[in-house]
């Protein structure tokens, strides 16, 4: 291959390796000389703690809890969770979180007139 050749395939690699890495959102500045240039928006790390998909799952928990108070009552809500006390390593974890907290309580209490 001549060097021209070369040289041309070289630039397009180049400016393909640009084009992929400025898809992913780029700030553009204006250098001293009045050039407008691109260069890729700084990365954030790879790992982000899942903190809304937590806290979401959460409430969700909270609420689903009060709505079954609401609608099985308090004595009929603690005989299962007991129930589950009693049984395998499994239904103990889920006793655990199923015991009433004082937000589920709340949202039972809420929701007791409309259930």
């Amino acid at each position: 291959m001549d060097s021209t050749r070369q040289d041309f395939e070289q630039r397009c690699m180049r400016v393909g390796r640009m084009r992929k890495r400025l898809s992913d959102g780029y700030i553009t500045e204006i250098g001293s000389d009045g050039l407008i240039r691109c260069r890729p928006r700084p990365r954030r790390p790879s790992y982000r703690a899942p903190w809304r998909g937590l806290f979401l799952s959460v409430i969700t928990i909270i609420c689903i809890k009060g709505a079954l108070i609401a609608h099985l009552g308090m004595s009929d809500y603690t005989t299962r969770v007991e129930r589950l006390e009693r049984g395998t390593t499994i239904d103990r974890v889920g006793a655990v979180l199923m015991h009433p907290e004082p937000l589920s309580l709340g949202i039972a209490k809420k929701l007791g007139p409309f259930l």
